[in-house]
């Protein structure tokens, strides 16, 4: 009887492994180990040295754009959710007649399975000839509002030809992903649609509808429906409910009668009757609080004894 998947993630990424593929002319990936319970050290510590290009990933605007977006200005939603995975039939690359029959739909999130998986990868270098998005495919899911394209090898881009199909042109200001240059489909965390362009929220508003009406405030902060606007949480709380009172602390704090009291000296998480977990090269001493490892020295230092 077959069993039921139960997980909720699939994972597609590519195990990191030394030798392992990489574009031509950047670096290879490298794992050792740095330190090593088997020789004798306190723990167990490995070196990764490795490019932002390798394996599975994501490239920013900022990867061929001077002076757009890095990878921590991007949107998570636009990587996080439900996505299609498309086989492609085309050996050479991925074109609009086999894309017009999927029908395809704005906002998805498309992940494309070539050849490249079964053959690509498993060459003893790396694969010159990979299948790629041309350039006319490319064209074709900007134009039906595709939110995100994943292929399985190192670029959308051939290597030989349509590299193109990497660059990007800057959406409006303040807007989080367009499909054109002069208008917007969903703006930055602060900002709201306002015609074509994205409009400031109030202050210390993430979601908006308009200038003077909040949906959703940022840490720290609550709604006050009454406004609607954003005001300041009590001292120390994360978030809290509408009149005020805290629902959770930040780090080092505790929530008790509503409101967030400071953990034990050394400690990072606690309750009411102490320490739960603690700072680096601290222990729980079984007494609620931390202690330090007597004898454990900090990196860059040695024990000369007593």
């Amino acid at each position: 009887m077959a069993t039921r998947r139960t997980a909720p993630w699939i994972d597609v990424t590519i195990p990191f492994e030394n030798g392992m593929h990489t574009w031509p002319g950047n670096p290879p990936t490298v794992i050792k180990p740095h330190a090593s319970l088997a020789k004798g050290d306190v723990c167990n510590v490995s070196v990764f040295n490795l490019n932002t290009h390798a394996g599975t990933h994501m490239d920013s605007p900022w990867h061929f754009l001077k002076g757009l977006g890095t990878m921590d200005d991007l949107p998570f939603d636009a990587v996080i959710g439900p996505c299609r995975v498309v086989e492609i039939k085309d050996q050479e690359s991925i074109k609009p007649a086999e894309l017009a029959k999927l029908k395809l739909k704005k906002g998805e999130r498309i992940l494309f399975r070539t050849r490249n998986s079964q053959v690509s990868w498993k060459k003893k270098s790396f694969d010159k000839d990979f299948v790629y998005v041309s350039k006319e495919a490319a064209q074709y899911l900007v134009d039906k509002g595709i939110r995100t394209v994943g292929i399985d090898y190192f670029s959308v881009g051939g290597f030989y030809k349509d590299s193109v199909t990497h660059l990007c042109n800057s959406c409006l200001s303040n807007c989080a992903s367009c499909s054109s240059g002069s208008s917007c489909d969903i703006c930055s965390d602060g900002f709201f649609p306002s015609g074509s362009a994205c409009a400031l929220c109030p202050v210390n508003c993430r979601v908006c509808s308009s200038s003077d009406s909040c949906i959703l405030c940022f840490l720290s902060y609550f709604l006050d429906v009454s406004t609607p606007l954003c005001k300041l949480c009590t001292d120390g709380c994360s978030s809290c409910t509408a009149g005020g009172s805290c629902t959770t602390c930040h780090t080092g704090l505790y929530l008790q009668d509503e409101s967030c009291r400071r953990c034990p000296g050394n400690c990072l998480e606690c309750d009411a009757s102490g320490c739960i977990t603690c700072q680096n090269f601290f222990y729980l001493d079984g007494h609620g609080g931390c202690a330090p490892y007597g004898n454990y020295c900090f990196w860059g230092f040695y024990n000369a004894g007593d």
